[in-house]
């Protein structure tokens, strides 16, 4: 009897704390709402906001260091993405950069992911993150050859874990499986698994 109250009792906190992370969708619409031509008294969409700052740990600046080569990682958190037209959540977005020599008078940047050509204009974020403290996964965009043949972009999976201590974290990439990729150009630029420090 104990263990069904005990059931009970946890199944309705459980329950409250989910409620408290919906939050009814905007009103009036946003105008990308209305350019998406959603209506929601038809679709209900919900709001899955970060209300405990989960994804805090993850925003700022991280870098690596490899030989004279600095991976530089810049995360914020974009809030009320809408994820495949079905509700909004919070998001990490995410920028990088590949230095040589950085902070040396000969400083180069190798590889802007927000600017890889040479248009003033920049680009979306090239990685978007879905998940919670300490993990989040989602995708990083190869867009290292937009300029040469935009066809050849390429999506990596990424998964991002900060480590205990949260000064550092793993980053991991993974060509997505099931998908046929027969250019042998491999990005030098977005690495395959590597230890960033938070600046």
């Amino acid at each position: 009897m104990k263990k069904i109250f005990l059931f009970i009792i946890l199944t309705i906190l459980f329950s409250q704390h989910l409620k408290s992370q919906i939050i009814e969708a905007p009103e009036p619409y946003t105008v990308f709402d209305l350019a998406q031509g959603i209506d929601y008294h038809v679709e209900d969409l919900r709001y899955y906001k970060d209300i405990n700052g989960s994804l805090n740990p993850f925003i700022g600046v991280w870098k690596s260091t490899t030989g004279n080569k600095t991976f530089k990682l810049t995360l914020w958190k974009k809030e009320m993405v809408l994820y495949l037209r079905k509700f909004y959540i919070d998001e990490i977005h995410g920028d990088f950069m590949v230095i040589e020599n950085e902070g040396q008078p000969n400083e180069t940047i190798l590889f802007d992911s927000k600017y890889p050509t040479n248009d003033p204009t920049p680009f979306t974020p090239m990685i978007m993150l879905r998940g919670t403290y300490p993990q989040v996964s989602g995708v990083v965009y190869d867009n290292s050859r937009w300029h040469i043949d935009k066809s050849t972009w390429k999506t990596f999976l990424l998964l991002f874990k900060i480590l205990p201590g949260n000064t550092t974290a793993q980053w991991i990439t993974d060509e997505r499986s099931g998908i046929k990729d027969t250019d042998p150009y491999v990005n030098p630029y977005i690495p395959k698994d590597i230890t960033l420090t938070k600046q």
